[in-house]
This record gives C-alpha cells, structure tokens and sequence, in this order.
C-alpha cells in the first residue's frame, strides 16, 4: 500500500526507522513542554490490584518501573530520566536536534 501510495520502496526496516525517528521528535517536544518521569507514574486507580480475576492482588505499579525502564534502554533514552542519549539522535539521523537536545534543560526531568 505504501508502494503504491508513494512510489517509493519501503521495508520494514525503514517504517520502522520512520516511526523511530517521530518517537524522538515527539519524546523531545514532551520533554521540553514540561513532561516529567514523575508525570508518567500510573494513577492511584490505575496501580490499585485487581479485587477480582487472574490477577487479583497483584500490583502493577512495581512491574510498571522494571518495564518504563527497560522501554527507555530500548529507545535508547536515559534509563532514569527517559531523555533521548545524543547518540540515539545521531544514528536515527536527527543531528539537526541535537542543539535542542543539549540546550534545553531537559534534566529538569529528574524531579
């Protein structure tokens, strides 16, 4: 469909690297509109157990920082912080944002 769409090629290798790209971007606008790993917890009401079910009584909340953990290695994003590394930029082909990524104060992000 993309073929015929566009004319172009396409692989997955390079929709994926399309929509890596757009994460990026949009993890770096976030980020400098104020987002905050604290901002991305689970709700009370989100992270309560389950009172019935297959799961009941197991909280989410703990697996939920192993796996936003493990999602920011794999971004290849700072494991603490979910700030993209340099390097990311660089090897998805955004070096035209890597002024935005080492001047803003994205390390506010910590809090």
């Amino acid at each position: 469909a993309l073929r015929a769409a566009t004319g172009d090629e396409w692989t997955v290798e390079k929709a994926m690297n399309i929509g890596r790209r757009i994460t990026n971007i949009m993890r770096l606008y976030n980020l400098r509109s104020g987002l905050t790993v604290k901002l991305e917890e689970p709700s009370y009401h989100y992270s309560t157990p389950p009172k019935d079910g297959p799961n009941e009584g197991r909280e989410i909340r703990e697996n939920f920082f192993k796996m936003r953990r493990r999602y920011f290695e794999l971004m290849g994003w700072d494991t603490e912080t979910g700030v993209p590394k340099p390097e990311t930029f660089k090897k998805l082909g955004l070096d035209d944002y890597l002024a935005d990524l080492a001047t803003a104060d994205l390390y506010r992000c910590i809090i």
